[in-house]
């Protein structure tokens, strides 16, 4: 197997781990493209999501394959806001009807 494949399969783990993680601290489906579907989420799952995102070891695990553990923060803060600004938006629409 050459370095090339070795590589990119590395790059695409890790991207699965970090997209699990912002998926689970967003209380998001991760199962979508998306990621915008509101779930439930259990607050242990949340909680270690949290503890992942903002631990030096995902600061080392982002490094492996050129990515930086600040960018995965803002994206999972981000991605949170939105997530809890549809969960409002579907709370307002459900009281209207």
């Amino acid at each position: 197997m050459s370095a090339y494949y070795t590589a990119q399969g590395a790059r695409f783990l890790v991207g699965a781990i970090f997209h699990l993680a912002v998926c689970d601290y967003a209380e998001v489906d991760c199962n979508r493209e998306q990621m915008d579907w509101p779930r439930v989420v259990n607050p242990v799952d949340h909680a270690e999501a949290a503890a992942f995102l903002w631990s030096p070891w995902a600061d080392e695990v982002a490094s492996w394959v050129n990515l930086e553990g600040d960018y995965m923060r803002r994206r999972a803060v981000e991605t949170r806001a939105a997530a809890d600004a549809h969960r409002e938006e579907l709370r307002r629409h459900r009281h209207a009807a």
